[in-house]
């Protein structure tokens, strides 16, 4: 009996201080960055309340970034959508060649920076020295060539990076849909066309909207795209026109809160929509009938379809890598493809003579490896206590740990900025850890308990009966059941890590640089070909 209730105790103890992280690392900086867009004093300063800043967030300036955030968001969702769809139809229910490392293929955008998507597409299509507009004009001399550095070129790169989110939604549900829905229509005399658009995709639409929220809100918080290719051209979008007011002297830390504080009001409606959407799943695709999956026969469009599909990762991904190796080994770049002049010399400049490679390599790498461990046990206890749990207070703690979801990186960096000001950790590594933990531990919460879900009770109840204790049977039971999914957890969280722009560019400090950063350093001072190697 002794052993039972210290078993409990310790159970409790645990869930405690998991609910008191959790509930810290989200409220605070978002209650200190409302608490910051009514203040009329800069973070750590003296000052009084007011509702100027959001008076302030009505000008003409502001309120045109939101329309630009607005049309990015809506342009890239509604994109997405079309061309997600589509690829995702094709892969898994039709015939298509190579369906399979197509499948790989399309989502490797994955691990292409969406940032460096931007300056890729900037080599390409810069209105002077774009790659694609100068060999366009050695055929057409009179051509203007496109411009990239526009609020349509940052929608066409933003489209780029995101259309996976929208493959990947619709992978599951195109997989498991009964074929003799589609049969039926067929049979019926339905055409091919048809039997897509008034069958088909009805009975996947609920995550066909789904990906499309979720695409939304991911491009109006994103930083790198609008940064590197709307401000060259005074185009601002919301988390610019923050990053100006923060960076630029003198900041006005004040209005920046206001600003994210808005920005976090549209993506909240956004995610609630999303959650609202996914809950309520109109149609019934997935029957207990046994059958197996068939594929439509696209006949000789295949191979059209095939090209289209190519297409996308050239586009999203091939054609931005060759970009950037063809600079990087440039010495100073003119606009120009002439591989006479190929050298080594910026990757010697990167390797040995650049003072920040190495410092920003090793924080990377300490942020990624740490983070992403302490990311993942948390989620994993998070994720326990939310599915095998019993306490009332289940529902609330999912909520927390989804809100961030709703946050975009940049508005997180706000917050913490107010939060931390004046604490001990404010300009070291330790504040980007706060930053990348609190604002990922969604994605390590689902990938945990998506698993941990399929987990029958009577496995955990088998180890009590037979005298287990609840730590024993969190880790002689649980824990090896769900190692597969905290080995993917702790990848993906790994990955976006490493790479991650908007958490990191307000927080860091010299010293503290990472990649990201370090890119982005090198985008600010001009220097493309370093940047270009660094990128590779």
């Amino acid at each position: 009996m002794a052993r039972t209730e210290r078993g409990r105790l310790t159970q409790t103890v645990v869930q405690a201080v998991v609910y008191a992280a959790v509930a810290y690392l989200v409220l605070s900086p978002l209650a200190m960055l409302f608490y910051g867009s009514v203040r009329t004093a800069p973070p750590g300063a003296p000052g009084a309340f007011t509702l100027a800043n959001f008076r302030e967030i009505l000008s003409a300036r502001y309120l045109a970034a939101l329309e630009n955030t607005l049309v990015l968001g809506v342009s890239a969702a509604l994109l997405c959508t079309i061309v997600g769809t589509a690829l995702a139809w094709l892969v898994f229910r039709t015939d298509l060649p190579g369906r399979r490392v197509l499948a790989v293929v399309i989502t490797s955008t994955f691990y292409f920076p969406s940032f460096l998507t931007a300056e890729s597409w900037g080599i390409l299509l810069a209105p002077k020295s774009g790659l694609l507009n100068n060999l366009a004009r050695l055929l057409l001399p009179e051509l203007e060539g496109l411009n990239i550095y526009s609020l349509a070129g940052m929608v066409w790169v933003t489209t780029l990076a995101y259309v996976p989110y929208t493959f990947l939604f619709l992978a599951g549900p195109f997989q498991s849909m009964d074929p003799a829905l589609e049969e039926a229509a067929a049979m019926s005399g339905a055409s091919r066309a048809r039997v897509l658009f008034t069958v088909s995709l009805p009975l996947v639409s609920y995550a066909i909207l789904s990906g499309a929220l979720l695409t939304f809100v991911l491009a109006v918080g994103l930083f790198g795209v609008p940064a590197i290719l709307g401000m060259p051209g005074q185009i601002y979008v919301l988390v610019t026109q923050i990053y100006s007011l923060l960076e630029f002297y003198p900041g006005n830390y004040q209005v920046a809160a206001a600003l994210a504080v808005l920005l976090m009001g549209v993506t909240a409606v956004a995610v609630w929509l999303q959650r609202y959407v996914t809950g309520r799943r109109a149609h019934t695709t997935i029957t207990g009938k046994g059958y197996r999956p068939r594929t439509l026969r696209l006949g000789p469009v295949r191979w059209v379809a095939f090209a289209f599909c190519v297409g996308y990762f050239v586009l999203a991904v091939l054609l931005p890598t060759l970009a950037l190796v063809y600079v990087s080994l440039q010495r100073f770049y003119t606009g120009t493809l002439d591989l006479s002049r190929v050298t080594l010399h910026n990757y010697r400049e990167i390797l040995f003579d650049y003072p920040i490679t190495w410092r920003a390599f090793r924080n990377s790498l300490v942020l990624s490896a740490g983070g992403a461990t302490i990311g993942i046990a948390l989620s994993a206890l998070v994720s326990y206590m939310v599915v095998k749990g019993r306490m009332r207070t289940r529902g609330v703690l999912e909520t927390l740990t989804m809100l961030p979801a709703a946050v975009p990186g940049l508005v997180i960096s706000v917050g913490l900025l107010w939060a931390y000001v004046q604490s001990p950790i404010y300009g070291t590594i330790l504040i980007l850890l706060v930053s990348y933990v609190t604002h990922y531990l969604p994605q390590g919460f689902r990938v945990v308990s998506s698993n941990l879900v399929q987990m029958h009770d009577d496995l955990e109840e088998s180890a009590r009966v037979s005298g287990a204790s609840w730590l024993r049977t969190l880790k002689d039971v649980v824990l090896p059941l769900v190692r597969p999914a905290l080995a993917s957890g702790w990848l993906l969280l790994f990955v976006v890590f490493f790479r991650e722009l908007s958490s990191a560019v307000l927080l860091y400090s010299h010293g503290n640089e990472v990649l990201s950063v370090a890119i982005w350093d090198l985008h600010q001072n001009g220097n493309l070909g370093m940047l270009a190697a660094l990128a590779v």
